[in-house]
């Protein structure tokens, strides 16, 4: 209800989707077959990610877990500012990407590491895949009509 640009996607193990919507500024959600608004008043958010009965979100340049009474805790800032890309990699620690061209590695202590930055050549990093098993990351550069596969050490 009163989506207006519904922009990435996840779903939870139990079927409910979550929906991201850069618009309007919140999360809508799917379950039992009826949407719905869930979080509202975000600053820009775009990566969603369900995972292990958690839902987690990137909005402007921080991840965010939500919590009982969708209480957003903070995981890490420190992202550059249009978070977009979300993806588990192990234990607590996640990928995300920034439109404009940053590639990170977040731990679940909050750490942040920088592992691409590709600005300097025009080369975006919008919504990534991660191969688990033979821990490869793809990064979509968007204009660029690409992907590029990175191997995580």
């Amino acid at each position: 209800p009163g989506a207006e640009f519904l922009n990435d996607v996840t779903a939870a193990a139990d079927g409910t989707i979550y929906v991201s919507d850069s618009k309007t500024k919140a999360i809508h959600k799917v379950e039992n077959d009826k949407a719905s608004v869930y979080l509202t008043n975000l600053q820009a958010p775009n990566g969603v990610l369900a995972w292990n009965k958690t839902f987690y979100l990137l909005d402007k340049g921080a991840l965010y877990k939500v919590g009982d009474g969708k209480k957003l805790i903070k995981i890490a800032g420190a992202l550059d500012g249009n978070a977009d890309g979300l993806e588990h990699v192990a234990g607590d620690d996640f990928l995300a990407t920034c439109w404009e061209g940053s590639v990170y590695y977040v731990k679940g202590d909050g750490t942040v590491e920088k592992l691409l930055d590709t600005r300097d050549q025009k080369i975006n990093s919008a919504d990534i895949g991660y191969d688990a098993k033979n821990k490869i990351v793809y990064v979509p550069t968007f204009f660029k009509n690409s992907v590029v596969a990175y191997q995580l050490q």
